[in-house]
């Protein structure tokens, strides 16, 4: 995968390009099926990894460190990280690392995250990403797991009902 240019409409914070790449697209992956492993997630194959990190591409412009570190900030300086969470999402994953001893900027604390909003049985669970995970355990491709996993994203153009129409479906999927 390319390096994606950040598209954000608007956005804060010091844009640190020169930090490069948090990981690897390769580091993701193992991170991403890591993460699955430890939850039990026996139904987690590699296509809904890549069905997660085609998102985390296009959301953080390739793991780049100034956005995983919230140095550049989207949607006029409200979203951050490799979800680019807000409000009460972005107070969750700060009060989600605290828990569990890790800097929100962590890489590995935002994966674990975007896993732990989508368990029902998490204090942090969100409904968009809880129907994402449902939703992409029974996708059978990286297309299936990809539009599956945009209802925990919520890109501009997503609907619930219609979240292939997500903003960079295409881009998301390759």
């Amino acid at each position: 995968m390319g390096k994606q240019p950040l598209k954000y409409s608007a956005t804060k914070g010091t844009a640190r390009p020169d930090k490069g790449a948090a990981a690897s697209t390769n580091q993701v992956y193992q991170m991403v099926m890591e993460e699955a492993r430890k939850r039990g997630l026996a139904w987690f194959k590699p296509h809904h990894a890549m069905g997660m990190i085609g998102s985390f591409v296009q959301e953080s412009g390739n793991f780049r460190k100034d956005v995983i570190d919230f140095d550049v900030r989207g949607d006029g300086g409200t979203a951050h990280g490799l979800m680019q969470w807000r409000g009460p999402r972005f107070e969750n994953l700060k009060k989600f690392a605290s828990q569990v001893n890790m800097d929100p900027r962590d890489l590995r604390a935002q994966i674990s995250f975007a896993f732990e909003e989508g368990s029902s049985k998490s204090p942090y669970t969100d409904g968009g990403s809880v129907r994402a995970f449902s939703e992409m355990s029974r996708a059978n491709d990286i297309a299936g797991a990809t539009v599956a996993f945009v209802h925990a994203e919520r890109p501009a153009g997503y609907k619930s009902n219609n979240p292939a129409g997500a903003h960079d479906i295409d881009k998301r999927i390759s």
